[in-house]
């Protein structure tokens, strides 16, 4: 090979390497050790926590703070237990995690606003996307959980709650964290209960002045927001793309439309209405009229939406 000599190996395993996962490196240490050693990146980028961390563990992740970019805490069945191992062995360790960008969680049953106030209060800055996915937010000793402090205000772009449909309490983290996060860009949500969405969706349109994409949907649960989605007066930003579970009562649906089509819609690039079904064909018109700069529009039902637009090259697919 013209060119290229034994010297440039090591940097061309390098490149190969960069991006492999911890589990990736542990193989590679245990088929070929001269091989890790000589090649490939001393340091971990992305960490995987699947289990409670041993000390010793811990004491590796800490070796390698300063580098890793990906934090993914993946406890499917530890439930409690994996709550305090959260709060006394991994929030310990985060200030050190100066490279951060993304923070993965998963827990099997519990995620309480003490230790969502406790992960954001010790966050680095360098983090901007946060990805909760969990059965329940209150059970059991957490259902009296409050944070009574000021939450600490983060520069989180991007916000992923994946979650069980009863979610009561909203005021106790929902809220805050929504106005702790004035950079937020992208939100992704299962429910806000009636006694809470209007101060939510208010929180959301002051607090958020860079909101682009936000999904309201029902993630884990065959139910959808209903009139509550009707509170987009609240909502003065641009939106790029917007997507809402509509209810099953009809009436609710038209309203949640109605209200949209009073909403400054232009921006718009991508609305997903989902169970659209038996919504007046006229309703659904004058929307898709509305939104000239709809590049994707979908719905998820057997409701086959013709009507003028269509030859605009836009529609439901």
């Amino acid at each position: 090979m013209t060119g290229l000599s034994i010297f440039d190996i090591p940097f061309i395993i390098d490149a190969i390497c960069e991006n492999l996962s911890a589990d990736d490196i542990f193989r590679c240490r245990k088929t070929s050790k001269p091989l890790h050693k000589a090649f490939l990146r001393p340091h971990w980028r992305d960490i995987t926590v699947r289990k409670i961390l041993t000390a010793d563990e811990l004491d590796t992740i800490r070796k390698h703070a300063p580098w890793i970019r990906t934090l993914t805490i993946d406890y499917p069945e530890h439930g409690v237990g994996a709550t305090y191992d959260l709060k006394g062995t991994i929030l310990p360790v985060l200030p050190e995690l100066t490279l951060l960008t993304r923070i993965d969680i998963t827990l099997d049953e519990i995620f309480n606003p003490e230790l969502l106030f406790g992960i954001l209060n010790v966050l680095p800055d360098s983090v901007h996307i946060l990805e909760v996915d969990y059965e329940d937010y209150f059970d059991g000793d957490w259902k009296q959980s409050r944070v009574e402090e000021p939450w600490k205000p983060n520069k989180l772009e991007h916000i992923c709650f994946c979650g069980a449909d009863e979610s009561a309490n909203e005021d106790l983290y929902l809220i805050p964290l929504i106005k702790a996060s004035p950079e937020l860009q992208a939100l992704r949500i299962p429910s806000v209960s009636s006694d809470h969405v209007d101060s939510f969706m208010e929180a959301l349109g002051e607090s958020c002045p860079k909101l682009r994409y936000l999904v309201l949907n029902k993630h884990k649960a065959d139910h959808s927001w209903g009139s509550e989605a009707t509170l987009f007066d609240h909502i003065h930003q641009p939106l790029k793309m917007l997507r809402i579970d509509l209810a099953q009562d009809r009436y609710e649906s038209s309203i949640v439309i109605s209200t949209l089509l009073k909403y400054s819609v232009d921006s718009l690039q991508e609305l997903r209405l989902h169970n659209v079904d038996g919504l007046p064909d006229e309703l659904l018109d004058k929307l898709v009229e509305k939104c000239q700069n709809l590049k994707v529009i979908y719905h998820r039902d057997n409701y086959s939406y013709q009507s003028a637009n269509m030859m605009t090259g836009r529609g439901w697919k």
